[in-house]
């Protein structure tokens, strides 16, 4: 028995060596396999100049990650009463909102360039020739819904008006009588609703800026009105305006696009005063 004990014997120095090799055994398969699954995963390509690596996708950036992380503070302190998310999802949702709220800011701000450029390259000219030909249709549609009753009698609807007239404004109408402004706006709120049976109806054509000193501007327009059911009888007057920037201090404000009118002349148009045949409706 003494002869098999030490036949079977083994020093710890063999013990020892013998572990080193299953080690280093175990440890090369390791590194094989470890080497073949990256193979499989990320499409490897042995090392070649002309081949291009797989891209890898690029992390959110730290400045990202933070606010993302401040958002759900935030929210999770403003409303106590809902359990905080995991944070896996809550990364993520807070990364893709904040960057689709980046991305629509970018947008509006490329709009907003898009737009100044093309105001920038816009001539002064016709800048100021929109600006009066908006102001132009804009009193007239008032003149419409007034005459016909549809908006209300009051001194803060008349103030469409008012607002849009200098203290020194004066007109001239087709007749070739001139008409101060207290006349002119004693006359006009007394007309109130004077179409609202027969219906009227006020078109602005042919706007033109002819000429603008510093921030007065001299306007050209044509004006057709058709009134009257069931026989309608068509008018249309040519007229010059002198409009003037709102400066807040010659009286107006309110919704005029920023201008005053100064004075009106109005001529009728060949074959388009009143009394002429009326027109067919």
């Amino acid at each position: 028995s003494s002869v098999a004990f030490l036949s079977n014997f083994r020093s710890p120095i063999s013990i020892i060596s013998d572990v080193s090799k299953r080690y280093a055994h175990i440890h090369h398969r390791t590194i094989v396999a470890s080497r073949s699954r990256r193979r499989k995963t990320t499409n490897w390509i042995p090392s070649s100049r002309s081949v291009a690596l797989p891209t890898v996708p690029t992390k959110p950036s730290s400045s990202l990650l933070l606010r993302a992380s401040l958002r759900d503070l935030l929210e999770q302190n403003s409303n106590p009463t809902i359990p905080p998310p995991s944070p896996a999802s809550a990364h993520v949702d807070s990364i893709a909102t904040i960057a689709e709220e980046e991305k629509e800011a970018q947008s509006e701000a490329a709009a907003s360039d898009k737009m100044n450029t093309e105001n920038d390259n816009k001539p002064a000219h016709d800048i100021v020739e929109s600006r009066c030909k908006d102001e132009i249709i804009r009193l007239h549609d008032f003149f419409v819904d007034w005459f016909q009753g549809s908006c209300p009698n009051t001194d803060e609807a008349y103030a469409g008006v008012t607002n849009a007239l200098a203290p020194s404004f004066s007109m001239i109408v087709p007749q070739g009588s001139t008409i101060p402004l207290p006349d002119l706006l004693d006359k006009l709120r007394g007309a109130y609703a004077v179409h609202a049976k027969n219906g009227i109806e006020i078109e602005i054509q042919h706007v033109t800026l002819l000429q603008s000193y510093g921030d007065v501007h001299l306007v050209r327009y044509e004006e057709w009105q058709r009134m009257g059911s069931p026989i309608v009888q068509e008018t249309a007057r040519i007229s010059t305006a002198l409009l003037k920037e709102n400066n807040n201090d010659d009286g107006g404000d309110g919704d005029t696009n920023g201008l005053l009118w100064m004075h009106v002349h109005e001529t009728w148009m060949p074959g388009k005063a009143p009394g002429k045949a009326p027109v067919p409706e």
